[in-house]
């Protein structure tokens, strides 16, 4: 417990000396929650749609709100570089790289789509099976694949500002977490874990109902921003380029 007070502490002391940085991802967070809640209320509403337009609806908004990730993280990046850019001025700069934006968040719903469906076929031939090594396998490629992603991904933020394509942005990425393969690890492993305590903290708040549910999404991207300027701060450095204090 005393763990998540100090991530909690450190989270909101820079959230109260750097308060611009936080603002994409409140604001991406906050949407999404509140997208969701809309989703959760209304069940009705969504049950009386057609099969296409309901599907329409979801991918549509999952690839909005896949876009309003990758750019929020993108504005942290930028503004992490420079301690100077403002809120607008790192908008424009992201929005110049609108293709790496749109390219990204499709690769990370595909990215996920795969993940899910072997999962879930894995879950589904256990279920019929009772066969508990599909379940595992299920598991343990999840796991695994969401490490490979993460780790390859790591700097992906933060590139896909720097270089000029996505294919170039994902290779520096890819390079930057392998000349950096003991930091990274290392970067990853306590990131899990913060996220972790994050939304452990954040849970009990869920009980409240919808407006908890919110109240706990927004702590956690609290304390998500927190971790995400580790990454560019730690690329810059590497880099020579002047990155956050």
């Amino acid at each position: 417990m005393s763990d998540v007070w100090q991530v909690l502490v450190k989270s909101f002391g820079l959230l109260l000396d750097k308060p611009r940085l936080f603002v994409p991802k409140i604001f991406s967070t906050l949407t999404a929650s509140l997208f969701l809640v809309y989703l959760i209320s209304s069940p009705s509403t969504i049950s009386r749609m057609n099969p296409y337009n309901a599907i329409v609806l979801m991918f549509g908004s999952l690839f909005m709100l896949s876009i309003m990730g990758v750019y929020s993280s993108m504005m942290l990046s930028v503004m992490v570089k420079s301690s100077e850019t403002s809120l607008y001025r790192s908008f424009v700069a992201v929005m110049r790289k609108y293709s790496n934006v749109l390219k990204a968040s499709a690769a990370t719903i595909v990215a996920g789509l795969i993940i899910s469906v072997v999962f879930t076929a894995g879950y589904g031939v256990y279920s019929v099976t009772g066969n508990m090594m599909y379940l595992v396998f299920a598991a343990v490629f999840f796991l695994f694949a969401v490490l490979i992603i993460s780790y390859l991904g790591y700097f992906l933020p933060v590139t896909l500002v720097v270089d000029s394509s996505f294919r170039e942005a994902l290779g520096s990425s890819i390079e930057s977490s392998n000349r950096n393969r003991k930091v990274v690890t290392s970067l990853l492993a306590s990131s899990f874990l913060l996220v972790g305590l994050a939304f452990s903290s954040a849970g009990f708040l869920e009980k409240l109902g919808y407006v908890g549910f919110v109240a706990g999404r927004l702590v956690s991207s609290v304390v998500n921003t927190y971790i995400f300027t580790v990454s560019p701060t730690f690329y810059f450095e590497q880099s020579g380029s002047e990155g956050f204090q």
